[in-house]
């Protein structure tokens, strides 16, 4: 919709639209809100505001919506917010290419900006309006509509919603851990330092499904005794919501001298890691309070000893970890047993039967203790649950190394960059979502974040707390890592401030359990009817057209056919019992099998598909149709649906041949040589000496390139790195594009290639081709151009060691 004075435009909750940067016209929906959130959870949407003069306010009018018996979702169930925008001068992520500018970041309630009078735009910049809807489990699924009024200036607009509720109940239950560290900065946030206060940032990651790190603050004036009661009482009361899956165990007394820098492991029980005392007392405060309340706090309960065994392997700590394992599985060991010997004295003591007590003495026993840490076969013995960093996980193998543990978790901190998954500020708001899928893919429960309110350049004065909002880098140079959440008391908030990216980190855990519970329906039919029913040839099948390993490469396009496909199958199994598995994609074609209930039937291109077998009163068919026409209808007398399976991807791979492919000079002698890989394909061996630059820069061109256009998705360089045990640093990617007059980065020089295989993937989905016109060609650089790498220069050189395999080109269908 368009007037004299605004332009208004939808977009998905996963868009980033900046406040002073153009978004490509192609991408702008109609102003008109719609949604899919499950019964009991959650989705949104934007309206954008962009002024072409300037607006002095807008105000929401949220409306109740209604369906076509008369049922009320009411507004009470919907949040709008008013985003905030912080300035990125300086970006670290290119693979999206939104570039600098005034990103969307905090979201304010309506109300709270209005009342700061922050509801007006500049002529020139687009605003967005966030819309959160909740759908609680007392509402039946279907469609509710209705129109909400946005007031610009005094002219009002009708803005028509429709929520779509699938038949899917997302679970009370929280099957994801997480450790997300909110003991930073909290007492900067506020003129108040008390617990509150700490405990107002635990809340508002309550909020978002995500659990603390430590349940209380330092202990301020209360001896210890105090606060080990005090901890298990409020363990309990946490732990009572099933959202809430983790938290750390305190393990020392914050009110004494920090480590000794340098120390090399435990020198005395007083030392400033785990500090035996302390640590055994907090257990043994849990396991009472577990005992006298019927309910195994325990099971919640990680170890996480993170100011003294940090990322070991590069803060060469390693050697910290023997002592600590030694004296942590003692103390376990020593509480469980004592459960154990005292099994018939607490049945009798605390009303509690034998299997409780056998559950609470295997939790204590196996407390997970999270280790920041890639494999290390030296140290392996004494680590129980490793937590590598995303980017450890760049090939399959990666995960073979960790199946061993109790959990399986990672976790991020400033590293790694797009295209891996990120929570940095110019990252795509997909990439946080997506996140939680590849947890889902890879069986990763757990997911550790370093810090939430790293408030870095914190205010002199404790009055003074709006910096908190205007600067962005934080530890690392990176954009908004470490800064997910911002303090609410500037705006007379009692509750914290949070971002899209926490928006989108909920979307992504809610779409987890979606999967998880589809997942546990698939173990059930497994397990009463013999079959090799599985849902991951499914889940490998779609989220690979989002991912490549841990790369994203999807849009929101993609992303958005694959959920929706994903709801109507849930929707279709709650219903119909309906089962598709055995999930195969080739040549153009997707082909399994279905089981289904006798009494519909199935229908392929409006041809009736007929079952192979019968057992136990359920068809089994097998099926094959296109990839991109995959439309399955299921009938009865009293019931039809349509499952839409097309892949929202077409890919079209090359192999790396000197016919389309060509290589050039630009500061190096290059030479090119086509020859086999291991796999007996055509592969494009790099020759290129080392003497002549540090920094080496090859022109890559494709015939291809002329017909790339709005449907391209991305393209995927796949190189292999044959140097065992090395990665080369400094990997880049620019593009000249015809009406452009520079070199647009698209790959970061951060990037490196890993040894084996590694997907460079170019992300050209949010192009605007009508301003840019077509790829011209690309610019390949390998290493640093930094003095400080100059004494690399031996480790760099590309000589024999990298090949480059095949080129795949995503388009959307």
């Amino acid at each position: 919709m368009s007037t004299k004075k605004f332009l208004l435009y939808g977009v998905d909750g996963n868009t980033t639209v900046l406040l002073d940067k153009a978004f490509p016209q192609r991408l702008k929906k109609l102003p008109e809100i719609f949604v899919q959130p499950v019964i009991n959870g959650h989705d949104s949407y934007q309206i954008i505001l962009q002024a072409k003069e300037e607006i002095d306010n807008y105000l929401v009018e949220i409306r109740d919506l209604v369906n076509k018996n008369g049922e009320v979702l009411s507004k009470e169930y919907i949040k709008v917010y008013n985003c905030k925008y912080t300035l990125v001068t300086t970006n670290v992520e290119y693979f999206y290419g939104f570039g600098t500018g005034y990103y969307p970041n905090a979201i304010l309630p309506m109300e709270t900006a209005v009342k700061f009078k922050e509801n007006n735009v500049k002529k020139g910049n687009s605003q967005s309006i966030y819309f959160s809807f909740y759908v609680p489990e007392n509402i039946s699924s279907g469609y509710y509509q209705g129109n909400f009024v946005l007031k610009i200036d005094g002219e009002e607009v009708l803005i028509p919603v429709i929520v779509d509720v699938p038949n899917v109940i997302l679970p009370k239950e929280n099957h994801l851990r997480s450790l997300f560290l909110s003991d930073w900065d909290w007492k900067s946030s506020s003129s108040k330092s008390d617990f509150s206060i700490y405990n107002s940032y635990t809340e508002t990651l309550t909020d978002y499904r995500l659990s603390p790190y430590h349940l209380i603050p330092y202990p301020e004036e209360k001896d210890l005794e105090y606060l080990y009661e005090f901890h298990a009482e409020f363990a309990y009361n946490y732990c009572l919501n099933p959202v809430n899956t983790t938290f750390a165990v305190p393990y020392r007394n914050w009110e004494r001298e920090s480590l000794t820098p340098g120390s090399k492991g435990l020198q005395s029980d007083k030392d400033r890691g785990l500090e035996r005392e302390v640590f055994e007392n907090f257990l043994v405060s849990l396991i009472n309070k577990s005992l006298q309340k019927k309910f195994n706090i325990m099971k919640r309960a990680v170890a996480h000893f993170g100011r003294f065994i940090d990322e070991p392997n590069g803060q060469k700590t390693m050697d910290r970890l023997i002592s600590t394992y030694e004296i942590y599985h003692e103390i376990l060991n020593k509480l469980a047993d004592e459960i154990k010997d005292n099994a018939e004295k607490y049945q009798e003591k605390y009303s509690v039967d034998e299997i409780f007590l056998t559950d609470l003495e295997s939790s204590v026993r196996n407390m997970p203790h999270i280790i920041t840490a890639h494999y290390d076969q030296k140290y392996d013995a004494y680590i129980d649950d490793y937590c590598p960093c995303f980017w450890e996980y760049q090939k399959l193998e990666s995960f073979e190394l960790y199946k061993k543990d109790k959990e399986l978790w990672w976790y991020g901190c400033n590293g790694p960059t797009s295209p891996c998954p990120t929570y940095h500020l110019d990252d795509s708001l997909l990439s946080p979502r997506i996140l939680s899928w590849l947890q889902y893919k890879y069986g990763y429960v757990g997911n550790l974040f370093w810090a939430v309110n790293y408030y870095k350049n914190k205010p002199k004065e404790k009055k003074d707390f709006y910096e908190h909002y205007d600067t962005i880098q934080r530890e690392g140079n990176v954009n908004g890592d470490g800064l997910l959440i911002y303090p609410g008391e500037i705006y007379d908030l009692k509750k914290n401030v949070p971002t899209l990216r926490m928006e989108a980190i909920r979307a992504g855990m809610e779409d987890y359990e979606v999967l998880y519970a589809l997942g546990e329906k698939y173990r059930l039919i497994k397990e009463r009817t013999g079959l090799n029913v599985d849902i991951q040839s499914m889940i490998e099948a779609y989220v690979n057209c989002l991912t490549y390993d841990i790369k994203i490469i999807g849009d929101n396009y993609a992303f958005n056919q694959i959920r929706k496909m994903y709801l109507n199958l849930s929707e279709l199994n709650t219903e119909t019992g309906f089962c598709i598995y055995g999930i195969k994609i080739e040549n153009g074609k997707i082909r399994g099998r279905i089981l289904l209930d006798c009494q519909y039937k199935i229908f392929i291109n409006n041809q009736v598909l007929l079952p192979f077998e019968v057992k136990d009163g359920l068809h089994m068919y097998e099926f094959c149709v296109e990839s991109n026409d995959a439309f399955i209808k299921i009938s009865s007398i009293d019931y039809e649906k349509v499952l839409n399976m097309s892949l929202p991807i077409q890919i079209e791979t090359y192999n790396a041949d000197n016919s389309f492919v060509k290589i050039s000079n630009v500061n190096v002698d290059v030479k090119t040589i086509l020859c086999k890989n291991e796999n007996n394909e055509k592969a494009l061996q790099f020759i290129i000496p080392t003497e002549k630059a540090l920094v080496q820069v090859v022109k890559f061109e494709m015939e291809q390139f002329k017909d790339f256009d709005e449907k391209m998705v991305a393209m995927v360089l796949n190189f292999e790195n044959k140097k065992p045990g090395h990665k080369f640093e400094g990997f880049d990617i620019q593009a000249k594009f015809e009406k452009e007059d520079y070199l647009r980065t698209m790959v970061s020089e951060a990037t490196y290639l890993p040894p084996d295989q590694s997907h460079m993937p170019i992300y050209l989905s949010r192009n605007d081709w009508s301003k840019s016109g077509r790829l011209e060609y690309l610019m390949i650089s390998f290493g640093k151009d930094i003095e400080e790498y100059e004494e690399l220069r031996k480790e760099i050189p590309i000589k024999e060691y990298v090949y480059l395999q095949s080129i795949e080109i995503l388009k959307n269908n």
